[in-house]
């Protein structure tokens, strides 16, 4: 639970830049978010044909900008 404010917001710059194994840790917790937590990935680019995109862009609310 965040203090002082109703939501968190964790942000990843150079999210691309991320080895296999963060990619899996943030899409496993993408399965199961937390409510109050808002995490943000920043990326020049993501390789859509690797299972870990697929899954963040598949779950909770996920927008490619």
């Amino acid at each position: 639970m965040p203090m002082f404010a109703p939501m968190r917001l964790v942000e990843v710059r150079d999210a691309q830049s991320l080895n296999a194994a963060a990619m899996a840790t943030i899409s496993k917790y993408a399965e199961s978010p937390s409510e109050t937590t808002v995490l943000l990935l920043v990326a020049d680019s993501f390789d859509r044909r690797k299972k870990a995109t697929k899954t963040l862009l598949g779950s909770a609310k996920c927008e490619v900008v």
